[in-house]
Parts: C-alpha cells; sequence; structure tokens
C-alpha cells in the first residue's frame, strides 16, 4: 500500500505469513505488526464517552502482529538511491537480529526509466519474548544534521507458542453478563440485521484499546425467493490490555440521528 512520497511498505513473516504494510492517512500493519508514519499516524476510535454514533467500519485498526520467538520476518520499504536518500534503521533492543539485508531491482519497462525507485528488504529474527520497535528513517546519509523525510516505526510483538495459541481462539461474546476472555484474544459479535429496511447496528465503546480487526456480513437465503431477507453481521475485536470493557450496540436508522434505537445490546468484557 502507498504512504507519502511515493514509499510502500509491506512486511511478511518467512514463508507466505504476511506481517503487513503502511498507508499515509490512517495506517495499518496488516494483521498486525503497526507501520506507521509519524506524520500521519492516527488511527480513528469511537468512544463512548461524548463519542458521536458512526459507522463502525471506520473503526477498523489491526495494529499488533504476534509472532513467534524464533520465527523470522521480513520488512520491505521502497527506495529510490538514485536521490540520494536511503533507509536506514534503528532497534530498540538487540533482541532484534538482523538476518539479511537485499534490494531488488525495479523492473524492466520499455524504453527503459531511469531513476526507478528498488525494494529494499531486511529480514529478521527475535527470540526472546517481548514488545519491540524497529524505526526506520528516509534520509541522504550525509546530511547529518536534516530530519529525515519519512519515518516508518514498526511495532513486532514476539509471544512463545503457549501465549500465541491462547490468542488464536476466537470467542463469540453473549450480551448478558460478563465475558472474560484473555488479553490479545480475538472475540466476535454476531448480530441480525436487515439493511433492506434501512435499519443497521453501530457501536460505540468504552475505550479506545478496543480495536476492530474484522467486520462481515453472512446473507440468509429467504424462504420463499423474495429479497429483503436478514443477514448475519460479525465483527471481530481484541483488547491488549487488562481491564473491563463496554461495547454498546444501537439498531437504528442511520439517517434519523435524533430517533430512539429499535433495539440495544450491552456486551461487558472482562480481559484477564
Amino acid at each position: 500500500m502507498k504512504i507519502t512520497k511515493s514509499m510502500v511498505i509491506a512486511a511478511s513473516l518467512a514463508g507466505c505469513l504476511t506481517v503487513g504494510g503502511v498507508a499515509g492517512m490512517s495506517t495499518s500493519f496488516a494483521d498486525g505488526a503497526n507501520a506507521s508514519s509519524e506524520k500521519n499516524g492516527v488511527v480513528k476510535h469511537q468512544v463512548m464517552k461524548g463519542a458521536k454514533q458512526n459507522s463502525s467500519s471506520a473503526a477498523i485498526d489491526e495494529n499488533v502482529k504476534e509472532v513467534t520467538a524464533g520465527e523470522s520476518f521480513k520488512i520491505t520499504l521502497e527506495e529510490n538511491t538514485s536521490t540520494g536518500y536511503s533507509w536506514s534503521y534503528k532497534s530498540d533492543s538487540d533482541a532484534i537480529q538482523l538476518i539479511a539485508e537485499n534490494s531488488e531491482a525495479p523492473s524492466q519497462t520499455d524504453p527503459p526509466m531511469m531513476g526507478a525507485p528498488s525494494q529494499k528488504t531486511w529480514t529478521f529474527k527475535a527470540d526472546k519474548k517481548g514488545t519491540y520497535t524497529l524505526k526506520f528513517s528516509y534520509a541522504r546519509p550525509w546530511e547529518k544534521d536534516v530530519p529525515a523525510v519519512e519515518t516508518v516505526t514498526c511495532t513486532i510483538k514476539v509471544t512463545d507458542e503457549t501465549t500465541k495459541s491462547k490468542a488464536k481462539e476466537i470467542v463469540t461474546l453473549k450480551a448478558d453478563g460478563a465475558n472474560a476472555i484473555k488479553k490479545d484474544q480475538k472475540f466476535n459479535i454476531t448480530l441480525e440485521e436487515n439493511s433492506s429496511t434501512g435499519y443497521s447496528w453501530n457501536y460505540v465503546t468504552s475505550s479506545k484499546d478496543i480495536k476492530l480487526i474484522d467486520e462481515h456480513n453472512q446473507e440468509k437465503k429467504a424462504d420463499d425467493g423474495l429479497e429483503g431477507a436478514p443477514s448475519q453481521k460479525t465483527w471481530t475485536f481484541k483488547v491488549d490490555k487488562k481491564g473491563t470493557y463496554i461495547l454498546k450496540f444501537s439498531y437504528a436508522q442511520s439517517w434519523d440521528a435524533n430517533a430512539h434505537p429499535e433495539q440495544t445490546m450491552i456486551y461487558k468484557i472482562v480481559v484477564e
């Protein structure tokens, strides 16, 4: 995905496991590893206090990628050395080990294009459990006192196999009573809606620490074959901090801001 100044970040775990990519205005490190421009790294959240009820699709935030200790991962950035600019990085811990570093020349064009950008890839590995930061800076190496024209910060969360397997279990929440989950464990909320009536579900949260991972609809076919059958809408969330949280869902017509919701569902989440 593109960031400003035509630079793209994509990161992938060794094999075919993708770590992520960056977008300029609201960034995400796909499925998790957080990569964001320091200029633009703003992610919108819906917070219950003082929040307007907006469509939940605007709140998707997949910031943290859990990788297993000892598993290698790659980070790729686009650079154009013909301009004098190149990427360099710093790590906040010596637990992050550089395994390999290479550049891939741009594909040949017809006619050939001079000064085309290349892809630079670093392969890293971390053997110890923990959360680490890699900060990449795009600058001219000889301009020591000039700030980088672009920076990208990658956060890598390293877990052991036990922690990772527990976090992979996805639970479905119930509206009655408290739902106990593990930190970083994904959880679903599924509700029935019929968009043909103009009604849809929207939600607000008690904290921006509740991250929306995915949102999708499963259409149902009406028994009589007619249009307008309700669908099942599912949201997938996770929370990476211990505490007690609230998710409040309201079923209403989005254009009628003053109407009382037809239905309200409140979910209490206790993160252990």
